[in-house]
């Protein structure tokens, strides 16, 4: 069991909550704000579970501009990934 699914409730705890899906990347950070104040969280909870830092998550949140690059790292990563296989 990961560290993140000790600290954190059920998904659907989250989604009786009522949580906004995300759609976009702007979505991301009041949605995440959203889920974690349903859950009673404290953004130093859901940063140690998620294995961030407590200032990622404030910006990630806030919608920091350069969060919103975390998808462009994510088609990289996917890419160099499968040019190795």
């Amino acid at each position: 069991m990961a560290l993140g699914d000790a600290l954190l409730p059920d998904r659907a705890d989250t989604e009786e909550a009522g949580v906004t899906p995300v759609r976009t990347v702007q979505d991301l950070g009041p949605a995440l704000r959203q889920a974690r104040k349903a859950l009673h969280l404290m953004q130093s909870e859901l940063a140690l579970a998620a294995g961030v830092g407590v200032r990622f998550l404030v910006e990630l949140e806030a919608g920091k501009p350069t969060v919103r690059l975390l998808p462009h790292f994510a088609e990289a990563i996917g890419a160099a990934h499968l040019a190795e296989q």
